[in-house]
């Protein structure tokens, strides 16, 4: 059974896409999350879970911890992280602008929804 809920599929490209969605793992953390596709391979992973919790992988690596505290300030670091990536091997840059909002919309959706008050 997937921990992902809500599953947002973003297509950037042919090959590369963005699937965002909100999990709440116990031992972890809970909050949204994108996850960046090439060729159906997860490159990226970031799971925006707050303070001390916030993390990101790198192929399904270890976790590395956001030094950004709020849910809100890792969402945008990852999508400025997501940006500079992309941006690499896609050229159409206002589409990826475009598709990078509607990802960091979704994510703050998700906060805002079902994890919000549970940091209060």
């Amino acid at each position: 059974m997937s921990l992902r809920k809500d599953l947002y599929k973003i297509d950037i490209d042919t090959d590369i896409s963005l699937l965002v969605f909100h999990k709440d793992i116990m031992s972890v953390g809970f909050g949204p999350a994108i996850s960046l596709y090439i060729n159906d391979v997860e490159f990226f992973k970031f799971d925006c879970f707050g303070p001390e919790k916030g993390h990101y992988h790198i192929l399904d690596g270890d976790r590395i911890f956001f030094s950004e505290k709020t849910v809100i300030d890792q969402i945008a670091r990852s999508i400025t992280d997501l940006n500079d990536i992309i941006k690499k091997y896609y050229i159409d840059t206002d589409l990826l602008t475009n598709k990078l909002d509607e990802a960091q919309r979704k994510m703050i959706e998700y906060e805002t929804t079902y994890y919000e008050k549970l940091r209060r």
